[in-house]
């Protein structure tokens, strides 16, 4: 009886598929009768009709009829059709993978629909080229486009694509690092998606907003989203996303050295994602695995792992994604000592990096490349790549304070079209009545005046107090140093009744204070737990309790009190910020100017350049 049903079913499945392709080819074949009718019937239309109709079918054919309508429409004048001709070739490169040639052709159909003024198809090619541009590693180039589409949806308020665009908004801040920005963005994106109760979308949201949070290094908030994101995607039964999320949740438990609980999710996702046929999404999983099998010391997995990377990006054309994952074989060749095979890797990589102008990867394989000529004993390359390092460091950080620049010359040049304006409204009011109107025009330029001198003499003397107020934070900041080399800063503990709770306290802070482990960015709750012959589970919470912070903050106010000592020695204004971030346990500078700032209550670069008002330690 089963096997009975299942051959009727598959019957049923076959002759719908059947009706589809029937009815599909019906379509087609009616079409091509049209290109054949009387001169009255819109060709360019019928020909970009069959062009997306052959889209997915046949990319020749598909390429064919497009390239058809174009011409139809530029010798008929018909904008319309030409801008939509010029779509249809560039979703095809699209498809294809060429997001370069894609680009190209949109831009022919932005151009075609700004001269008609059709804002909805309009906002939809600013979308598509910053998406083309996303996939090609161009976050910035992704931004602009992003903005402007978003730019127009406001104007049609479609609410859908307003959430939409914000989102992709979001997305390209935070490859470009601008994790503040890409965070507000995604805020508001979700208060459109709960307000249209678009589950799936909300469970997406949540997913990028853990992937900040995680690149934000805070590994408890990016948690707490995921685990959102997880529950929302199961209530959407959407597969994809949540094994994108459980992979996710991998990489923090990995951040945490739990790396049976990393490859217990990632394993997940990687079936999810096999499952559902996602070859992209397989490639991210490799690459994880192989990342947590490094960190693991089984060079030899993580190895298999990054070369199933490399060729599932190929095949689905992820340059992005290819040379990140040759970047890291790269980095795995450097700690296994072998630097030709690391230098052969990083290289390839970087010739696909220069080819999307994806420089942080170029940043960040020039220091492999660094580290492995060194092992050669080529000190004099690796300085030379070191400071390309240093040099694509500074690019990247100059170019997001750039636009930062550009961003307030645009709102003040609108600003001042504006008062443009208004001072042109007043001269065709002066006209009509001028001795009257130019007495109230003078004294309200005097008035305007007197705000003027007003203002600027409370913003000097608000400037000066909060200047005073931030040397003086140095100054105390100095003391604090100068009480920390002297004495030996302990916390008061015997309050604490628990004879358990100030053992295992003082043991933490001997060991802290002597050994100095926070000094490696590599140092996690785990190494202390097992130095201190203790749970982890049981230090952690003794910290949040007795210190009301969690481990990691615990250990960025050590590191914050090194990097003071260092800031503050006579040697110390020979060092950059970014050294000092590093020699004290500092992943990357942002990362340290957040902690110092949070700790000290001014930033590193204002603490240095203040110290001269002040006396160096000893």
């Amino acid at each position: 009886m089963g096997t009975q049903i299942k051959l009727l079913l598959a019957g049923i499945i076959a002759i719908l598929g059947t009706i589809s392709t029937v009815a599909h080819n019906n379509t087609i074949d009616s079409l091509k009768q049209l290109t054949f009718a009387s001169d009255t019937v819109n060709r360019a239309r019928v020909f970009n009709e069959l062009s997306y109709e052959y889209a997915r079918i046949s990319t020749d054919t598909s390429i064919r009829y497009a390239q058809l309508a174009v011409n139809s429409a530029e010798y008929s004048n018909d904008k319309s059709n030409l801008a939509t001709g010029y779509y249809n070739l560039g979703l095809n490169h699209y498809l294809a993978s060429d997001y370069e040639a894609a680009i190209s052709e949109f831009i022919k159909s932005m151009k075609q629909w700004k001269a008609i003024e059709n804002q909805e198809e309009l906002a939809y090619i600013y979308k598509l080229i910053g998406i083309s541009h996303t996939k090609m590693g161009k976050s910035q180039e992704a931004l602009t486009y992003f903005e402007l589409a978003h730019g127009k949806y406001l104007v049609l308020n479609n609410k859908s694509d307003i959430a939409k665009s914000y989102g992709n908004m979001g997305m390209a801040c935070r490859s470009l690092s601008d994790y503040q920005h890409a965070i507000d963005y995604l805020i508001k994106a979700q208060e459109y998606f709960v307000e249209s109760d678009d589950v799936r979308s909300q469970a997406n949201t949540y997913n990028h907003i853990g992937n900040i949070f995680r690149d934000w290094d805070d590994g408890e908030k990016a948690l707490e989203s995921y685990e959102k994101a997880l529950i929302l995607a199961d209530s959407a039964q959407h597969i994809g996303l949540k094994a994108s999320i459980l992979n996710n949740m991998g990489i923090i438990y990995r951040s945490y050295g739990n790396y049976e609980k990393a490859i217990e999710l990632q394993t997940k996702s990687l079936y999810l994602k096999e499952k559902s046929g996602n070859k992209r999404g397989i490639g991210s999983s490799y690459l994880g695995l192989g990342i947590t099998y490094k960190k693991m010391g089984d060079y030899e997995k993580a190895l298999e792992y990054y070369e199933k990377t490399v060729d599932i990006k190929r095949e689905v054309n992820d340059k992005t994604g290819e040379g990140a994952a040759l970047g890291n074989i790269g980095l795995l060749y450097v700690t296994i000592n072998q630097p030709e095979k690391a230098i052969e890797n990083f290289l390839t990589s970087n010739e696909i990096a220069e080819g999307i102008n994806y420089v942080e990867l170029i940043k960040n394989n020039a220091k492999g490349i660094s580290d492995a000529y060194n092992q050669l004993g080529r000190y004099k390359k690796a300085l030379v790549y070191f400071k390309i390092h240093h040099e694509l460091h500074d690019s990247i950080f100059n170019a997001a304070k750039h636009r930062q620049i550009e961003e307030i010359e645009v709102r003040f040049e609108t600003e001042k079209k504006e008062k443009e304006i208004e001072l042109l409204q007043a001269k065709t009011k002066l006209q009509q009545s001028k001795h009257d109107k130019q007495q109230k025009v003078q004294y309200g330029l005097i008035i305007i005046l007197f705000i003027l001198v007003f203002s600027a003499i409370i913003i000097s003397a608000q400037l000066k107090q909060k200047n005073r107020a931030f040397k003086d934070l140095v100054k105390k900041n100095l003391e604090l140093t100068s009480l920390q080399s002297s004495a030996k800063n302990s916390k008061e503990l015997a309050h604490l009744s628990d004879d358990k709770v100030q053992v295992l306290l003082r043991e933490l802070e001997t060991y802290l204070k002597k050994e100095k482990p926070y000094l490696s960015p590599e140092f996690q709750l785990n190494d202390c737990a097992k130095t201190l012959e203790t749970n982890s589970k049981y230090l952690s919470q003794t910290i949040n309790e007795v210190f009301k912070v969690n481990f990691n903050n615990f250990i960025n106010e050590f590191r914050i009190r090194e990097a003071r000592m260092l800031l503050s020695n006579e040697k110390g204004k020979h060092y950059t910020i970014e050294a000092i971030a590093n020699d004290v346990g500092f992943n990357s500078k942002s990362t340290f100017n957040s902690a110092f700032k949070k700790f000290t209550g001014v930033t590193p670069s204002y603490y240095q350049a203040n110290l001269n008002n002040f006396q160096f330690m000893d």
